[in-house]
């Protein structure tokens, strides 16, 4: 080997250049014959083994790990994680599932024994004509009971909505008799017909008596509350026809009434 500061030939894993006295880092060993050798040297003066371009490990050194390499320990704890999430959402689906599915059929077994109860014990040939008069779905029937509900439709009034168009606000009475909190849009539907088209409902502003609002609020079991709900009318000549029903039932009950257009105020 050759000193690095003046050139001179020197043995093989000399330390220092006894021709100028320089030092040479010691601790470096080739990796094919650990043999002392420079830091900087390219290859092995013994051996002649290359090192591209890098340092030989010092001895007892462990080579530096390359950067990305696959680290397999860390499959396991995906799979758990992944495992974990997919348990957490199956349990949340079933568990609201299952809720669903219970409180609907409360609500069915309450009304069916609501209904049971209050039926009264006719004669034959008075059945008949008992069950029209009890029955939501007999004409002109504007109040009574949707499932665990009593509804009545109370009247109707003239107005515009925020761009000036003909509108009709239609007032309903609301009396929650199931056992939890429920409010009036979302335990029954309200609409309105005129010549056989359902009508939009309508954007009211400057009307003091409307309040749009009164139709979310919540009412506790036997509350009551009366509120209002405007519609768009396509025609001022036309009958308007409010028809309500329980928004989530198999019943057909429904409750109707007529409201002439060119009469109300």
């Amino acid at each position: 080997m050759k000193c690095p500061r003046c050139g001179a030939n020197l043995p093989a894993g000399a330390a220092n250049c006894g021709n100028c006295g320089a030092k040479f880092q010691t601790g470096k060993r080739c990796p094919n014959c650990q043999n002392l050798i420079p830091a900087n040297a390219a290859a092995c003066p013994k051996c002649g083994a290359k090192f591209g371009g890098q340092a030989a490990a010092s001895p007892g050194q462990n080579p530096p790990k390359a950067r990305g390499s696959f680290r397999w320990w860390r499959i396991p704890i995906y799979i758990v994680v992944f495992a974990v999430g997919i348990g957490v959402g199956c349990a949340y689906m079933r568990y609201s599932i299952l809720s669903n599915v219970r409180s609907a059929f409360n609500q069915f077994m309450n009304s069916s024994s609501s209904q049971s109860e209050s039926k009264p014990t006719a004669s034959p040939s008075s059945q008949s004509e008992s069950s029209r008069q009890e029955n939501p779905d007999s004409a002109g029937k504007d109040s009574g009971n949707l499932g665990n509900y009593e509804i009545s439709i109370l009247s109707a009034r003239r107005s515009v909505d925020y761009e000036g168009n003909p509108a009709i606000i239609v007032k309903y009475q609301f009396t929650n008799k199931s056992n939890e909190n429920q409010n009036f849009m979302t335990a029954v539907s309200a609409k309105a017909f005129q010549k056989g088209v359902q009508l939009n409902s309508a954007v009211i502003i400057g009307d003091e008596q409307y309040t749009a609002l009164d139709s979310t609020k919540d009412v506790q079991p036997n509350g009551t509350i009366e509120l209002e709900k405007a519609y768009l009318v396509t025609d001022t000549t036309s009958d308007i026809v409010i028809e309500v029903t329980e928004l989530f039932s198999l019943s057909d009950d429904k409750l109707s009434k007529n409201f002439p257009v060119s009469s109300l105020q």
